[in-house]
């Protein structure tokens, strides 16, 4: 059974670069520095990830705790309405019964909004596509719905009967998995007496993962009853599979094949799995021999990253398809319960029942242009100035 009450709940929002708070060491270097922003040594050579050894990887060890507020909310000030392209940057995080947006612009850490119940808390969060609002489950079995610019709530759907674990975005459509074994879809553009256009109920038991593919076709649902479902656009349920042998919690679409999905189960099974959504079929597995608590794809390249529990709490990255380990990252004193990807698809930030947040430079810079690459290699192009070399140890 998957634990869906931890310390951190996240989510980034789309639209812009998510900046580590802390950067690694350079190997035979004293001093801190920041990776460049693009080099072009890294397109003639071969990915690596360097071990702990040779590189710090624990980017950042943030904990949000109540003294990190901001002071503006003690002194009684509204927050100040960011501009568009600054809560596009932002970070959202949960501790209990409040949500965080960190702005990793600023730096700056705001608190958004807080359960007024005692005994009430966060169970999950989710941005929009755009990065504008914010979807936040409550244990009261209620989905609100933030605009992060004017930390304003804007809505609240009530449809559930227990506590909403699980959130997903598709357009104006946002997805709700709970306690109650019941997916409520809402359509966020209707009034609140017509927004939920459908409800799903295949699953027995809590649904504890939840994502929409990137095309919008398919919404995948994970239960702690093992099972992996998966519905189709007009929310139709399409194949209903039981290859776990525990809660599936980890969700995550490949970004370069539509009909590809990648599901993790928990303790008793330990296995990543690869399907084709189209014909229902397992592709391949991986046993990694721990929980496997989140997945995220890269975007760049075909590699999936994968954290874990107990016993080492690590994060490991693997090929695709060959399904080779190309590194473990560790770090965390608990379970690495989620992870979320910058907007430019580059570094990854996990939560642990540790609660902290570590950030993580593992997938390397988005390409670039054609224009882009031809100017870099002439010696043309002004994102070589200043580029130090030792970024290519971490990135490629």
């Amino acid at each position: 059974m998957a634990n869906l009450q931890p310390s951190l709940l996240i989510s980034t929002s789309a639209g812009g670069p998510l900046h580590p708070l802390k950067v690694g060491h350079r190997p035979g270097l004293g001093q801190p520095a920041p990776f460049p922003s693009y080099c072009p040594f890294h397109l003639q050579m071969d990915r690596f990830i360097p071990t702990r050894s040779a590189i710090d990887l624990d980017m950042a060890n943030l904990h949000l705790t109540k003294e990190n507020g901001p002071s503006g909310s003690e002194a009684g000030g509204a927050p100040a309405s960011p501009a568009k392209d600054e809560y596009q940057k932002m970070l959202a995080d949960s501790m209990g019964p409040t949500v965080y947006l960190w702005n990793s612009t600023a730096g700056s850490v705001e608190e958004l909004c807080t359960m007024p119940n005692v005994g009430d808390y966060v169970s999950s969060v989710a941005w929009s596509a755009d990065g504008a609002y914010l979807a936040v489950g409550t244990s009261d079995a209620k989905v609100q719905i933030w605009d992060a610019g004017r930390a304003k709530q804007i809505r609240e759907l009530v449809g559930h009967t227990n506590r909403v674990s699980s959130l997903a975005w598709s357009g104006t459509i946002l997805s709700s998995g709970g306690r109650d074994s019941v997916i409520c879809c809402w359509d966020v553009r209707k009034r609140r007496d017509e927004a939920c256009v459908a409800r799903l109920t295949a699953h027995e038991q809590e649904i504890c993962g939840l994502k929409w593919s990137p095309c919008g076709q398919q919404l995948a649902s994970g239960g702690n009853d093992n099972a992996l479902c998966i519905w189709d656009s007009h929310f139709r349920l399409v194949h209903k599979l039981n290859a776990h042998q525990a809660a599936v919690k980890a969700v995550a679409w490949c970004p370069f094949q539509s009909n590809l999905v990648a599901t993790g189960g928990g303790t008793a099974d330990r296995c990543i799995k690869f399907w084709n959504t189209h014909t229902g079929a397992c592709l391949s597995t991986i046993d990694t021999g721990s929980q496997v608590c989140a997945l995220q794809w890269s975007r760049h390249e075909r590699e999936i990253l994968s954290s874990h529990g107990y016993s080492k709490n690590q994060l490991c990255l693997w090929k695709y398809p060959s399904l080779v380990k190309v590194g473990e990252l560790t770090g965390h004193q608990g379970r690495a319960l989620h992870m979320a990807t910058s907007p430019d698809g580059s570094s990854v930030v996990s939560a642990g029942a540790d609660e902290t947040l570590r950030f993580w430079r593992v997938f390397g810079e988005p390409p670039l242009a054609k224009d882009e690459k031809a100017g870099l290699l002439s010696g043309g192009g002004s994102l070589l100035a200043g580029a130090p070399l030792g970024g290519l140890r971490s990135i490629r």
